[in-house]
Order: C-alpha cells, then sequence, then structure tokens
C-alpha cells in the first residue's frame, strides 16, 4: 500500500494564542480525528503541560512563554484504520519542523500546502535575516574588532582598547541572548493575546548595540588612521 510521508523544516515563527487556535482548526480539517486523535504539550522548563485542544490547554493557565511546543493528530476512518498522522514540533531556541504521513496524495499534498501557508503568514520580520544574522554578528564583527583592538595595541591607544573592550562585552550579551532565544527567537510562543502594537524592544536593543559596535570601530580606524 503506498503511503506518503515527510519531514519539513520550518522557517522562524512567532505564534499567540489565535494564530495556536487557527492552527489546530488547520490541523484538524480533513482529518477524522477520535477523541484522543488530537493533543498539544507545552513545555516549560521540567514542567509539561497536556491537552486535548487548545482552548484546554489555556484553561490550566499556564506560563505565557513555553521553551516548546509539540502537536500529535492523526486521523481514522470509520474501520479503524489510521490513514494519516501529523507531528508539529516547536523549539524556542532552535527549530520549527512537522512530519505529515499520509496514505492519500490528495490529502497528504492539501495537508502539507495548508500547512506552509500557515507557517509562511507567522513568520517575524527577522525570519528571512535571521540565518545570515547569526554568520555575520558572532563571525564578522569580533574579526573587525580584533584587527581594531591590535592596531590600538600596536599605537599604545589605551582609550581605544577601552572602548573596543566595552564593544565586545555589548557585542558578546547580543550574542548570548540569540543563542538563549531570549533575542530573535526562532519560534516565539506566547499564551496570550497578540498585542495591539508589536513589541520593538528587540529590534531597538539589537540596532543599539550594532550601531555602538561599528562607531567603536569607526572612531578607533578613524583616530588611529591620523596618528
Amino acid at each position: 500500500m503506498n503511503e506518503y510521508r515527510e519531514i519539513v523544516d520550518v522557517q522562524p515563527v512567532r505564534l499567540y494564542t489565535d494564530d495556536l487556535c487557527e492552527l489546530e482548526r488547520v490541523v484538524r480539517d480533513s482529518f477524522e480525528c477520535p477523541a484522543e486523535g488530537f493533543e498539544i504539550t507545552a513545555e516549560f522548563g521540567a514542567k509539561r503541560v497536556s491537552a486535548g485542544s487548545v482552548q484546554e490547554l489555556l484553561s490550566h493557565q499556564p506560563p505565557k512563554e513555553p521553551d516548546s511546543l509539540h502537536i500529535r493528530a492523526f486521523s481514522r476512518k470509520k474501520s479503524l484504520e489510521i490513514d494519516a498522522s501529523l507531528t508539529i514540533d516547536i523549539s524556542r531556541r532552535r527549530y520549527v519542523s512537522y512530519q505529515l504521513a499520509a496514505k492519500s496524495e490528495s490529502l497528504f499534498y492539501g495537508k502539507r500546502g495548508q500547512l506552509d501557508a500557515f507557517f509562511k503568514d507567522r513568520c517575524p520580520w527577522y525570519g528571512g535575516v535571521r540565518r545570515y544574522a547569526l554568520m555575520f554578528v558572532p563571525g564578522v564583527i569580533p574579526l573587525l574588532l580584533s584587527g581594531a583592538f591590535l592596531f590600538a595595541v600596536l599605537r599604545h591607544d589605551w582609550l581605544s582598547m577601552s572602548l573596543l573592550v566595552l564593544t565586545a562585552g555589548l557585542l558578546a550579551r547580543v550574542v548570548s541572548d540569540i543563542s538563549k532565544g531570549k533575542l530573535f527567537p526562532y519560534a516565539h510562543v506566547v499564551l496570550a493575546e497578540r498585542p495591539a502594537v508589536p513589541p520593538k524592544y528587540q529590534l531597538a536593543l539589537a540596532a543599539l548595540n550594532i550601531i555602538v559596535v561599528l562607531c567603536t570601530i569607526t572612531r578607533v580606524l578613524l583616530a588611529l588612521a591620523r596618528k
């Protein structure tokens, strides 16, 4: 018997309660889920909260931002034969992916199209550049800082060296926050209503730190060039 199966990696996403309700609707659509055919689990450190629906999960009043979220669903025909299954895994720090399996070609590609469209619409503004930023910020900028610091050492410019050390500390904080999922998380799930105005603190913090880094490097290099 033929079966269609695929694991799909998803770009960064930001989800609020209305998005999760919509995701449950997308998952259940065209799936004949029995009572036990849908489960959502949120993880908060060592604590796990499981429920049979998004609304049931919210009724437990869990913390607002889970570390990870998992959805398991399957479709069962009247003959008690499972004809499709879906697993969605969302990790705040590392990845978003889903595994879809179905015996029907139309069900498989139809469900995949629904899921791809859903996640595409929930990609945050930094989703397209996050991967390149993770290469540029911890890779290229430290090289520039190291070169500027070396010039400052050779010219015994203690003020420039002090500024470069301070800038390196700011850069290390940005890289640490990104790696821990505090800044530009791969997946940001918030068990609350979507705010009327999206928060801009991440953009402001990152922009401020990058501007400080670049200004410091430019200032040091210009100062050294004049000597």
